[in-house]
């Protein structure tokens, strides 16, 4: 029987001291490592979020020039071609960050923004071929693409904001309702 004022160290075995040393620092281990893959992890998450809305605003000023080519054409043919000018060829390909590490971004989206580039040298190639076949209707032409790629931006955008919880970006709120405008086009084009 131990005395009771006899420290405790002295009543413990030399093999049960070296257990609970062992035990204290593989504990201390695992919850140092898990600790550390959380903070990994949000900080994995935090550059994933400021990557998808550095990507959706790139994307949404595409849409938003898209849109200015579709009310440009309109407004020019409105006028019975008195006043503004007709556009015939769509903005230039958004540039995303480079500096970024894509990985990080869900598969699905970072395969959506990056293929969409490929998508707007076709839409340029089909507004140069009207100019082959009848150069009346390019600015027509150039205003369903523009709606076509302009629309299929806006969706890029608005999945990666909804994908990683960022706030909506609604232009009406600035400015016309260019999404409705947009989507016409798109739908007129996709027929």
């Amino acid at each position: 029987m131990t005395n009771p004022t006899e420290p405790i160290f002295f009543t413990l075995s030399l093999s049960k001291i070296i257990t609970i040393a062992l035990g204290s620092s593989l504990l201390t281990a695992v919850f140092s490592q898990l600790f550390g893959l959380l903070r990994d992890f949000q900080k994995e998450r935090r550059e994933a979020r400021y990557l998808a809305l550095r990507v959706a605003v790139v994307l949404e000023g595409f849409s938003i020039a898209c849109a200015n080519i579709i009310s440009d054409n309109k407004t020019y043919a409105r006028a019975e071609e008195c006043f503004g000018s007709t556009r015939s060829q769509l903005p230039p390909a958004p540039e995303y960050p480079t500096d970024v590490d894509w990985k990080s971004l869900s598969p699905d989206l970072s395969a959506q923004a990056l293929s969409f580039i490929n998508e707007i040298p076709l839409s340029a190639h089909a507004i140069e071929f009207m100019y082959d076949v009848e150069p009346e209707l390019v600015p027509p032409e150039c205003s369903k693409h523009a709606g076509k790629c302009g629309y299929r931006a806006w969706q890029i955008a608005a999945g990666l904001r909804k994908k990683y919880d960022l706030p909506v970006y609604d232009p009406t709120l600035f400015s016309w309702d260019m999404v409705t405008t947009l989507k016409l086009k798109h739908d007129e084009a996709m027929k």
